[in-house]
This record gives structure tokens, sequence and C-alpha cells, in this order.
């Protein structure tokens, strides 16, 4: 799947064109107070094209709500926004002491395959930070009943918080197991998955 946020280019042949909102271009919007049930629940109302959405939380203690492409190959992207709690400023540096905790969205059994990667850095959406990660796993292994079995995946998450709530939104492959690990990048690839968490965080905090 190619994502497409605006920027043109054309899909290749057999490939579907995922087409994300443009960037607001703005800062977030500053939030005032803790985020509570009513603004839970509104931000739980957010829709995007092309993808089916499961609110799985909205309330006092905040949202996790997650949407799914309508067309394959499957990307998933869940959304978690919360009130502040261990909220560091998005300085990369600070954030590098977080590195082992942030590895749980990775998975222990990836975790342990030899040739899985992490990866995390700085990046901004109109000039203001955000810290994201990035990894690729894969350790699967042929099966006489299934053919393919093991654990597999590829996700590009993105963080940000104002001090006073903290968002994170992850964009995955959640797909039929890929024949290799190659396919599975090829796929969804990493820029593509950049793009779609980005587009969906300026959603959001543009909306909270």
């Amino acid at each position: 799947m190619r994502a497409d946020g605006g920027g043109g280019g054309a899909a290749l042949p057999g490939q579907s064109t995922l087409v994300l909102p443009k960037l607001k271009g703005t800062p977030p919007n500053k939030t005032t107070k803790p985020m509570d049930a009513a603004k839970a629940e509104e931000l739980s109302k957010v829709d995007f094209d092309g993808f089916d959405k499961e609110v799985r939380l909205a309330g006092e203690t905040g949202l996790e709500t997650r949407y799914i492409t309508k067309n394959r190959p499957a990307i998933m992207v869940t959304v978690n926004a919360n009130k502040c709690f261990d909220c560091l400023p998005i300085e990369l540096d600070k954030w590098k002491a977080k590195e082992e905790g942030l590895k749980v969205l990775v998975g222990k059994e990836l975790l342990a395959a030899k040739d899985t990667t992490f990866e995390m850095g700085a990046t901004d959406i109109t000039k203001t930070p955000y810290i994201w990660q990035y990894h690729v796993g894969y350790n699967v292994n042929p099966d006489p009943a299934t053919g393919l079995a093991g654990a597999y995946g590829t996700a590009y998450a993105i963080h940000y918080n104002d001090g006073m709530n903290m968002i994170r939104v992850v964009a995955e492959y959640k797909d039929d197991t890929p024949k290799s690990r190659q396919d599975m990048v090829n796929l969804t690839p990493k820029e593509d998955l950049e793009q779609i968490a980005k587009a969906f965080m300026d959603v959001f905090v543009h909306t909270w």
C-alpha cells in the first residue's frame, strides 16, 4: 500500500493508494487541563476515510481507538491519548532513557529474534518536535498445518506531549503472515507507516 498525504506520485501497478488528510501547517493545540471523559469522547468521534474504527476506550482514563484500512494490506493505527504521567520534554536524549520501556511495542518473541531491528529518533511536524520509534521483526518458520507460523511485525510509533496531556500513534502491519521479512517491508515501507502516523497525529493534536 502506498500512503499519499498530498505529495503526489503514482501507485505501482496493483498497489492501492491510501489518501491521508493534509497536515494543518500550524502547531498543535495547547491543552489547558488534563484529559477527561468529555474530551476522550470527543476524540473518539474522529474518523478517517479509508479506515474502519474501533473505539476501545473513551472515558476518564483517556482514549484508545483503533483504525484499520479498508483495503489490503491491512494497516492498523492505534491512538492512545491520556493525561500526563512521567511526561518528558520532547528531547531525544531524555527519551533515550526510556528506550527499553518503548520496546514493549515490539513484543517479547520478536525482541528475542536475532535480526529484529529497533530504531528511535526525533522528528518534527510543522516545526514541532516529536519522538518516533520503528521496528521490523520476522521470526516465522514453516509449519506442517498452516504453512508458516511465528511472530512478525513492523510498526512506526510517534509520541508527543504538551506537559498536560500525552498522545501516541502507532501505525503497523496487521495482515496475513508475509512470506519473508522483506515482503512485509515492501508491503508497508517505513516511509508509508511514518506518513500515516504523522497524519493521524496531526489531526488529533489539532482536535484535543
